[in-house]
């Protein structure tokens, strides 16, 4: 067959036409593949330096600690990562279970629904924005903290505590707790910042 008679060129034709159906397939293929990579979650952390006061990072396996525990105090500035396990106390113990099943109640609403838009919130005002797992992992390292946090308050109003402010006690506790989440997101992502940013 002589290169420019109309075999030739059909024949090419159907060779070129074959192959571009090949490579539409291969594409698609791999686009489609793409897409599902795209929807897993991934998060993957090597190693972690930060060289400010307030976070220390020795190993980061265990709980993240966003300062609610109890003897954390007021001011929720302190972090740390360690390895000791934390057993959270059970809903009811403590001096008055109902009054801190309720407050758990509120807290736990609160950290599944307004305490994600107020994270997201913080992240736009310190110009860090997180990933969804990571936020995750911060309410739910947050949730595992709050018994603590509300036996502490419940610890410390005890001595004013009488049967007619039961209703105020709780809704304070239950403020407090809620400040102390948020000024903790607040802090943490602060921090966040500030690490990356060498500070």
């Amino acid at each position: 067959m002589y290169p420019y008679h109309p075999q030739y060129f059909y024949a090419q034709n159907q060779s070129w036409q074959q192959k571009m159906i090949k490579l539409e397939k291969k594409i698609a293929r791999l686009q489609n593949e793409i897409e599902t990579l795209k929807q897993e979650p991934r998060t993957t952390i090597e190693r972690i330096e930060y060289k400010f006061d307030q976070l220390k990072i020795e190993r980061l396996d265990g709980t993240l600690h966003l300062g609610l525990s109890p003897n954390g105090g007021e001011v929720l500035d302190e972090f740390s990562v360690n390895d000791k396990s934390v057993q959270p106390a059970s809903p009811a113990a403590g001096p008055y279970p109902d009054m801190t099943a309720n407050i758990q109640r509120k807290v736990g609403d609160y950290l599944t629904g307004d305490a994600w838009s107020d994270l997201k919130q913080i992240e736009n005002d310190h110009g860090y924005p997180l990933d969804d797992p990571y936020r995750r992992f911060i309410l739910e390292d947050i949730r595992k903290q709050v018994d603590g946090r509300i036996r502490h308050y419940l610890n410390d109003m005890g001595a004013d505590m009488n049967d007619s402010n039961h209703d105020e006690i709780e809704r304070t506790i239950t403020d407090k707790v809620k400040a102390d989440i948020y000024q903790g997101m607040v802090n943490f992502i602060y921090n966040l910042k500030q690490g990356a940013n060498g500070s």
